[in-house]
């Protein structure tokens, strides 16, 4: 696996969900206040980008999930690497990705971690794909 986990990450599984990410910096520079959160796991279906707008859309098992362009794929080419080449974005290389994710009230995408780190770090955390789940830190 490259680079970082995705962003919107702590050292908690509940730093992914339910808060707009500021910005990608490492997960160790990040906190969130203590609660109950909501992720979900699926797996990238389809990508697509609004030219000059800096928004994008994901298809995520059959969800639309919007994120901010920028920041959501520089995110992801820390951890998939080649993603970004310079303004155009390569989405093969997001294609067939399942990931473990929360939006916030507008369903734009908060933060992402790929499955298989989040399965490592937090396996009592396990969350199956398509499924929706509460999480307490």
């Amino acid at each position: 696996m490259m680079g970082r986990t995705g962003f919107g990450l702590n050292s908690s599984p509940g730093a992914v969900a339910g808060r707009p990410a500021s910005s990608t910096m490492a997960p160790s520079e990040r906190s969130l206040p203590m609660g109950k959160y909501w992720v979900r796991r699926g797996i990238i279906k389809g990508v697509h980008i609004v030219p000059m707008s800096g928004l994008a859309s994901l298809t995520v098992s059959g969800q639309e999930v919007l994120c901010e362009n920028p920041h959501a794929f520089r995110a992801f080419d820390d951890c998939y690497g080649d993603v970004v080449d310079g303004f155009s974005v390569d989405h093969s290389k997001l294609v067939g990705k399942d990931i473990v994710y929360s939006t916030d009230e507008f369903n734009v995408l908060a933060g992402f971690t790929p499955s298989e780190r989040w399965d490592e770090k937090w396996p009592s955390f396990h969350v199956e794909v398509g499924e929706e789940k509460e999480v307490e830190v």
